[in-house]
């Protein structure tokens, strides 16, 4: 098969990042409720944006990976502005560095739906329902 003609991949590197990304924001907010005595609602705010986007696994469209690369570039941004936090800066290294990698993978995944959706297009197949 040429390159043009395969399907798209399974996400596995999206998935990965994702998980840790979402592993380590969970560690964060408990360090943060237990030492800092911040009540659980700002962290459950703060996972929101990840726990809703999980769908995008079950039904990969390229939008979906596209808003998944937008959140993570909001933590990571997130991560940076909370570095200078008081013991804050292991935390936001980490957050920064699997923020940045989830960023990174969905770009990827959405480019290659994308082209998996345009070479359907040009042979009359169709990838996805």
């Amino acid at each position: 098969m040429t390159p043009e003609a395969q399907p798209a991949k399974r996400p596995m590197p999206v998935i990965v990042s994702y998980t840790v990304l979402m592993v380590i924001a969970i560690a964060n907010g408990l360090w943060l409720m237990a030492l800092h005595n911040v009540e659980p609602l700002p962290v459950v705010i703060r996972l929101a944006p990840l726990a809703l986007l999980a769908t995008v696994f079950w039904l990969p469209r390229t939008r979906g990976f596209v808003w998944l690369a937008f959140v993570g570039l909001i933590y990571a941004i997130q991560s940076i502005l909370m570095i200078k936090a008081p013991g804050q800066w292991p935390w936001s290294v980490a957050e920064t560095l699997a923020a940045s990698a989830l960023l990174i993978t969905a770009l990827k995944q959405a480019r290659r739906l994308r082209h998996a959706e345009r070479h359907a297009e040009t042979t009359g197949k169709r990838t996805t329902k």
